[in-house]
């Protein structure tokens, strides 16, 4: 009988965290603040929609700070807290990025001067932690300026949450005919 073998390789590189549904963003704008030498200051969003969080990102994070080895920033959420920034690029002044849980790189690894560059990064903490919770309530983002002489300025920033809705798509099913 005739007889014929083959074998090949299917490589599938995916960089995307699954999601159990789709994802509609909703955007918040949230106030500035200024952080006198050595106090802590918030930066409050009342979130008025009600549905649950799909995913959560930090947008439009920048400023003016002579060291940001001396800033922390912590959100808290309806039900959930996490730390976002905490000794990075120590004796470096300013800061201008993004959060995203998505991001390839950690924020403690970004560049410096101003921290991040623009960039996208991913938090200290999961910012996954908060999906699952309710959106609605009081988002508090929470800088602490441990520097004595130094005053941080927060321009302003975007909290981003996104709902997570079921899938719009139809179940796709892809016939396979043997020896065709």
């Amino acid at each position: 009988p005739n007889k014929a073998t083959c074998s090949f390789i299917v490589t599938v590189t995916d960089t995307e965290l699954p999601n159990c549904g789709e994802l509609t963003p909703v955007q918040y704008d949230a106030p500035g603040v200024t952080v006198g030498p050595g106090e802590v200051g918030t930066s409050v969003i009342d979130v008025p929609d009600d549905f649950q969080v799909g995913d959560v990102n930090l947008l439009n994070l920048s400023g003016t700070h002579d060291d940001m080895g001396q800033v922390v920033m912590k959100l808290m959420g309806p039900g959930n807290s996490g730390l976002m920034i905490k000794g990075a690029c120590i004796g470096e002044a300013d800061f201008d990025f993004n959060l995203d849980n998505l991001a390839t790189q950690n924020i403690l690894d970004a560049p410096c001067g101003p921290l991040g560059g623009g960039g996208t990064y991913q938090a200290i903490d999961d910012l996954t932690d908060f999906v699952g919770g309710n959106s609605q309530g009081q988002w508090v983002l929470t800088i602490a300026n441990a520097d004595p002489q130094s005053t941080l300025v927060l321009d302003d920033w975007i909290l981003e949450l996104s709902q997570a809705i079921p899938y719009s798509q139809m179940d796709t099913i892809i016939p396979h005919d043997p020896g065709e």
